[in-house]
């Protein structure tokens, strides 16, 4: 005997109608845990590509995986400019320790001539980098420099070692590399001084580091995402929790 499947439809009280009976509810089931599984995706895709899409934007002023050369320096005397903080000389030793050692120094200043090109009073930092040696210093990486607009300069009137490139890195955290050629030698003088114009007005503490065959590292200043961007990936997380909090009560209907 063949059996024939009747349906029968019964609205769920909230703007919907469903098929009854249990074949026909695991179907329904089915069908309603995909769409929102869909609109939980989308919500997710939403909130991330708001958060890339600032910080892809605030790359502007020095494209992903940028170079700009040596031969780039900037001779701002920074008078005028408003002294925010300054880290004084802080001492590093690599790991191993026969490697090198040195001294490093993190200014924010108010770029009240707006050198940078931000706007009048945007924050700048000065990275100063001394190596007491023995070893060569091959490789300095600064960051996090994530959702921030940057120019860098090498600033010809402090003096010291310029670097031979300054990459803007692609990826997680998007940091600034130095790499110098043939490797920074002693200096304890001028040592090498790289100026980050920036777009932020606020500053938190980082990491730099320091490397050849060994590796250093020390606290630095530096700039935070404007709070708009993390408004915005607030709201994109926000539309997640609706979604998801709908599709519990429509599953509960």
């Amino acid at each position: 005997m063949i059996q024939t499947l009747r349906s029968r439809t019964v609205n769920d009280g909230v703007g919907e109608t469903k098929p009854a009976g249990n074949k026909v509810n695991l179907l329904y089931s089915t069908e309603v845990t995909v769409k929102h599984f869909k609109q939980v995706f989308l919500g997710f895709a939403l909130a991330s590509f708001m958060f890339v899409s600032a910080g892809a934007v605030a790359q502007t002023a020095l494209p992903p995986g940028g170079i700009l050369g040596g031969g780039f320096s900037n001779a701002d005397t920074f008078a005028g400019d408003t002294l925010v903080a300054d880290t004084g000389l802080v001492a590093f030793v690599s790991d191993p320790a026969s490697a090198f050692s040195g001294f490093a120094r993190t200014r924010v200043l108010k770029d009240v001539d707006n050198t940078g090109g931000f706007g009048a009073g945007k924050l700048e930092f000065v990275y100063q980098l001394f190596n007491a040696g023995p070893d060569l210093i091959d490789q300095w990486t600064l960051g996090l420099f994530s959702g921030v607009q940057t120019k860098v300069a090498f600033n010809t009137l402090l003096g010291g070692t310029a670097a031979f490139t300054v990459t803007r890195a692609v990826g997680v955290g998007h940091k600034i590399d130095v790499d110098f050629l043939g490797g920074f030698a002693t200096d304890l003088i001028g040592g090498t001084n790289l100026v980050v114009y920036t777009d932020s007005d606020v500053y938190s503490t980082s990491t730099a580091f320091v490397q050849n065959f060994g590796q250093a590292s020390y606290a630095i200043y530096q700039p935070i995402p404007e709070p708009e961007i993390y408004a915005m990936l607030a709201a994109g997380l926000g539309f997640m929790g609706f979604v998801a909090r709908r599709r519990k009560q429509q599953l509960a209907a």
